[in-house]
Formats: C-alpha cells, sequence, structure tokens
C-alpha cells in the first residue's frame, strides 16, 4: 500500500483539528487586533494619499498642463500668424497682377492646353516672359523676415507658376493636391517634405486669390514653413519644466518635433515608431479625447497633453476646423514630485510600525502552536494506533494472506470497526470462491465455443482469444495475443479500410452492434468469408473494447452464389425463349411475362404486370374459358 504523505493520514488530520479547535480563538483575537491597528494604518495613509493627490492635481499636473498649453499655444498663434499673413497677402496688388498678367501670356503661348512636359520646355525657352524683377525682390523681403518661411509662391488660374522664390518648383502645378484643393476649395494645409540643400518637412498653406473689384479667382498663394519653426517653439517651452520633454504630433499621431532626440530626422513624420507607454497614451488622449488638455501618470513619468486650437480660433479662415496637432509634456516623476517626497517617509514610518505589530502578533502565535501542536500528537495517536494495524492486515489480505488475525482489544468504535472488518473478509473469501467458479464456467464455454471468438481493447490490441483462430486463420493464439489486429496479414486488403473505420466508429460510440461480412486470409493462403457479430465491451458506461464472434460462411455464401448462377441461366432462358411465357400467381395475377408478349400480342411487358390475366383478350372468348379453366384444374391438383 502507498504510504500517504504527512498531511493526508488520518493522525495529521486529527492533530490539525485539534489545533484548530485550540489555536482559533487565538487567531480570531489576534486577527481583530491586527486588522484595528491595520485599519488606522491604512486609514492614515489614505488621507497622506488623498493630501498628495490633491497637491498632484493642483501644482505637479498643473505646471505640466500649463506648459503643454503654452507650447500649444505659440504653435497656434505661430500657423495663425502665418495663414493671415498668406491671405493678407493675395490682396497685394503685385500679387494680383503677376497672377493676371502670366494667365495672358500663359494663354498667348497656349501653355494651359500644353501637355505638363511640353509646358515646361516652352517656358524654359521663354523664361524672360516669366521675370517680374519688382515683385520678385518684394517676395524675397518676405521671406528674409520670416526666418523658416522657405517659398513663397503664386500661380494663375490655370495652376502654372507665374512668381517664386526661395525653393524651386515645377512650371506646372495644376496637378497638385495643395493647389487643387485650395482652388476648389479656397483654402489648404498640410505637410510635405521637400528638397532644398538638404531634405526638410515643411507645413503647406495655400490660399485662393481673388480679385476684390471684379469677384473673380485668378489664382493661388502658396507658402512653405520649415517645420523647425515649431520644433524651436517645442525647445523655447522646455524652459519652463525641469527635465522635461516636449513632442509634437500631427492629427495622425506623427511626429512634427521630439526634443528627446533633438527632432531626431528618423523619427520625424514617421509612422509606427516606438514610444513610451506614457507618451503613447497621452497623444491619443490629446488628439483623440473629449477634453482639450490635461495629464497620465505612468510608472515613471507624469505627461500633460493639450490640443491645438479649433475652428473658433481660425474664423477667419471660412470651414477650417485647425490643424489636430497634440503636444504632450513629459516630466520625470521624481522630479516632479520631489516636494512631496516627505509623503512617502510618513507613509514608512506607518508601515514598520504595522510590521512591528505583525510580527509580536505572530511571535505569540508561534508559541501557542507548538504547545497545542504536542497535546495533539499524543492524542491523535491514541486513535490512530489500532486504526494502523487493521491497515496492516488489509494489507496482508490483498498481499494473499489468507490466514492473517485481526486481534484487536477495543471497546469502542474502532473495536466494532474491527469486527465487522473481519466479517467483510469472510465474505470476501466466499465471494472469490464464486467468482472462480464461474470465471471457469466462462473459459470452458470460450475454448469449447463452435465460432472463433475474440476481445481487442480500445486501442485495436488482440487481449484474448479462443482456440478457433488456428482454424479459422492458420495462427495460434499466442501468434495473435498484444499484437494490433491491423498488423497481422489475415484481412483482405480492400476490407482493411472499411473494418478500420467501423472499429472507430463503435469505439467512438457511433456504429450500432451487429453482423458485418469480411474476406480472411488463412495463413495457408486460402480466402475464408466470414461472419462477424461484434459488440462493445463498455465499462461504467465507456467503450473499452470490442468483442466480435466470427463464424466461417464460405459454404454457406459458395451456394448462395450457386443459387443466384441458377437463376440467371433460368431468367436467359426466360427471356430469350421463342414461345410467350407466362408467370401467374395463384388468384391469376400476372407476375411476369418475355420479351414475346409485344411480338405476338402487342402489347408491352408494363401493360400487363400486376393484372389479371382474364383482363386481356389474348385468345378468343371460347378459347378463354377453356384456358381458366384450365388454370383452376391446375391449382386444385397442384400441377403446374
Amino acid at each position: 500500500m502507498k504510504k500517504r504523505t504527512l498531511f493526508k493520514s488520518l493522525e495529521a488530520k486529527i492533530t490539525w483539528q485539534m489545533m484548530l479547535i485550540s489555536l482559533l480563538p487565538i487567531i480570531i483575537i489576534g486577527s481583530f487586533a491586527y486588522y484595528t491597528a491595520d485599519q488606522s494604518v491604512q486609514a492614515t495613509k489614505k488621507s497622506l494619499q488623498d493630501s498628495r493627490s490633491t497637491l498632484e492635481k493642483n501644482v505637479v499636473s498643473t505646471n505640466i498642463v500649463s506648459t503643454a498649453q503654452r507650447a500649444i499655444a505659440d504653435i497656434d498663434q505661430r500657423m495663425l500668424d502665418l495663414i493671415e499673413q498668406s491671405v493678407a497677402l493675395t490682396s497685394y496688388p503685385g500679387i494680383l497682377q503677376a497672377a493676371v498678367y502670366y494667365r495672358l501670356q500663359s494663354e498667348t503661348l497656349g501653355l494651359h492646353e500644353m501637355s505638363k512636359e511640353q509646358a515646361e520646355i516652352t517656358v524654359a525657352e521663354n523664361a524672360y516672359l516669366y521675370s517680374h524683377s519688382i515683385l520678385d525682390d518684394y517676395l524675397n523681403k518676405q521671406l528674409a523676415f520670416e526666418e523658416h518661411t522657405k517659398q513663397i509662391l503664386v500661380t494663375d488660374s490655370h495652376g502654372l507658376r507665374a512668381v517664386s522664390t526661395g525653393i524651386s518648383s515645377d512650371f506646372v502645378l495644376s496637378d497638385e493636391l495643395w493647389w487643387k484643393t485650395a482652388w476648389q476649395e479656397g483654402f489648404y494645409t498640410g505637410i510635405s517634405k521637400y528638397v532644398d540643400s538638404s531634405e526638410f518637412w515643411g507645413v503647406d498653406i495655400a490660399v485662393r486669390i481673388k480679385d476684390p473689384k471684379t469677384g473673380e479667382f485668378v489664382g493661388v498663394f502658396k507658402t512653405v514653413l520649415d517645420i523647425a519653426a515649431i520644433q524651436e517653439l517645442a525647445e523655447n517651452n522646455t524652459n519652463f519644466i525641469e527635465a522635461g520633454n516636449i513632442s509634437v504630433f500631427t492629427s495622425d499621431e506623427l511626429l512634427l518635433a521630439e526634443t528627446s532626440s533633438l527632432h531626431q530626422a528618423e523619427r520625424i513624420m514617421t509612422p509606427d515608431i516606438e514610444l513610451s507607454a506614457s507618451t503613447e497614451t497621452a497623444v491619443n488622449l490629446a488628439i483623440h479625447s473629449d477634453g482639450a488638455s490635461g495629464y497620465n501618470l505612468a510608472n515613471e513619468t507624469v505627461a500633460g497633453f493639450a490640443r491645438s486650437a479649433q475652428a473658433g480660433y481660425y474664423e477667419s479662415i471660412n470651414g477650417f476646423d485647425g490643424f489636430g496637432w497634440g503636444v504632450v509634456v513629459e516630466q520625470p516623476q521624481e522630479i516632479a514630485f520631489a516636494s512631496l517626497n516627505s509623503f512617502g517617509a510618513l507613509k514608512d514610518d506607518l508601515n514598520n510600525s504595522r510590521r512591528e505589530l505583525s510580527i509580536a502578533i505572530i511571535g505569540i502565535a508561534v508559541a501557542m502552536t507548538l504547545v497545542v501542536l504536542f497535546i495533539a500528537i499524543r492524542q491523535s495517536r491514541k486513535i490512530t494506533g489500532p486504526i494502523s494495524r487493521l491497515r496492516y492486515a488489509a494489507e496482508r489480505i490483498r498481499m494473499g494472506d489468507d490466514e492473517v488475525e485481526i486481534a484487536i482489544e477495543a471497546d469502542d468504535e474502532i473495536g466494532d470497526l474491527a469486527v465487522a472488518f473481519g466479517r467483510m473478509f469472510l465474505e470476501r473469501r466466499q465471494a472469490m470462491e464464486v467468482l472462480k467458479d464461474n470465471e471457469e464456467r466462462f473459459r470452458t464455454i470460450f475454448e469449447h465455443s463452435n465460432d472463433h471468438i475474440i476481445y481487442i481493447d480500445k486501442s485495436g490490441i488482440i487481449v484474448d482469444t479462443n482456440s478457433k483462430v488456428e482454424e479459422l486463420y492458420g495462427y495460434t493464439p499466442e501468434e495473435v495475443i498484444g499484437k494490433n489486429f491491423t498488423d497481422i496479414d489475415n484481412i483482405v486488403s480492400q476490407y482493411l479500410p472499411k473494418i478500420t473505420t467501423y472499429f472507430d466508429g463503435m469505439i467512438e460510440g457511433n456504429k450500432p452492434d451487429g453482423l458485418t461480412e469480411v474476406e480472411i486470409i488463412h495463413k495457408d493462403g486460402r480466402v475464408i468469408i466470414a461472419e462477424a457479430n461484434v459488440s462493445a465491451v463498455r465499462i461504467d458506461g465507456e467503450v473499452e473494447g470490442m468483442l466480435a464472434i466470427v463464424r466461417n460462411v464460405t459454404d454457406r455464401k459458395r451456394t448462395e452464389e450457386a443459387l443466384q448462377e441458377n437463376e440467371m441461366k433460368f431468367r436467359t432462358i426466360f427471356e430469350h425463349a421463342n414461345d410467350q411465357i407466362i408467370y401467374l400467381d395463384e388468384a391469376g395475377i400476372i407476375i411476369d411475362v418475355n420479351n414475346r408478349i409485344k411480338d405476338i400480342w402487342g402489347y408491352e411487358r408494363e401493360e400487363v404486370i400486376g393484372k389479371h390475366f382474364m383482363d386481356f383478350s389474348f385468345v378468343l372468348p371460347e378459347s378463354m374459358n377453356v384456358i381458366a379453366e384450365k388454370f383452376t384444374q391446375a391449382l386444385t391438383e397442384n400441377q403446374t
């Protein structure tokens, strides 16, 4: 018998129950004392945490959020100035005149009707026609005045470049998104990559030019602002927060500025860049949340965020809802909450006090546990000793010792248990004798059956078989027991998949019990036709194997085949006879006719089968009466 672990033995269970009864009051009192003290500590800590949270909200978060608001306000103001300046320049007489003048020049040359490539070539050949030194000087001064403005460009109403300063530009611009949007809707803003002396990202501002006198739209005015201007504003605002980092994102969550990486070019306007969890959360809140600003606490940082101004701020631009940008300001918590460190020290003191109380309660509990454990073990052994001896006797009986003595002297329940156990042992011995007799009878029937009996477990292994296996297959029981039934080459190959499928279905409970027929190959090569009566063997409702009773039906099948062959011969004679043959039942109903029915009488077989022969005028009426008489006489005399 497997030895039980300490905690599963009866002795241990009794010991633990006695300890539980003794220690339960101590545990309850100690727990109550600890709970009371802990609640006091928790209440104090909650008060401290509330105070800290209030300070976080009113001091720390306010500083970070205000920095984010200040930074986005600076960016909004810079963009508003650029937009208003662009709108104002569309009214400048020189720009209006240039848009109108160069439209006439382009139409004179037919440039607006040329392909883009042909127009570019024609302009290059007539460059002197597109020179406006006074307007060029004016726009160059505007570029010089605006440090980060990279380009000022004017087109005519055909989308052809009229005047351009700063970075170079194509002549035909009508296929550009910024031009098409500005021309159709009056305003466009977007971000594009440019190449000047080096690559840079620029904010495009495009405004449709309207002649105030005629009300006619005559062209488009475009300004390109290097996003270095936005990055510079972000850098300036880091001065307002110690060890802080500022990031600016587009509405698509692409970086415009990132002070922590010094605006690394590989990260600017690059999709799916790696961001810290706090930054990613803050960006999402800044761009997609209902609130215009707020803050978020992460594991190690505090992140404030603010969203750029919306439509009301840009009321001078009809239909423009704002850029949808967001600013995120991050600061390490150790710096942001430096002034709140004293709260942490106070919390540590409270935790130490609670720890000391816990140690005192645990010490008392341990001492009481040892005392109670000693007493409990002594008492439990008085109970479990007789039971252990009874268990030893049961183990001896299991090993086959029928002479074991159960001698336990006790006048309590354990003594009653010993008496009951002895009675049970006697009854078990009698039952085993009956079982042995039944097993011998079953084995006699099993071995002397005229049919082959085989038991296969659910994995397909042959567990047992009677001696008929040698007569049926030519194999001895020893040759097949322990092998999988598919490994024995005694089943015709075409039947093997069917039998395997049937076996699997029965094991899964999907196939009914019943008869099945199979061809078997005898060890000497003969093919035997066998009929198997198959039944599933179930234990506790679960299929554990299959019992098959197999009978050799080769002779019977051969006889059936011979009968079928004779029947086919008779059918051939019946169908090919030159005479008309009619087969009637006892009631005179036509059961069958051969093919001569149509040749002799003109009827189809389907017209006469199933009907009485008197219903047809095969012969003259007087002859039909004679035939009917003969038919009745034949039935009476049992003649054919």
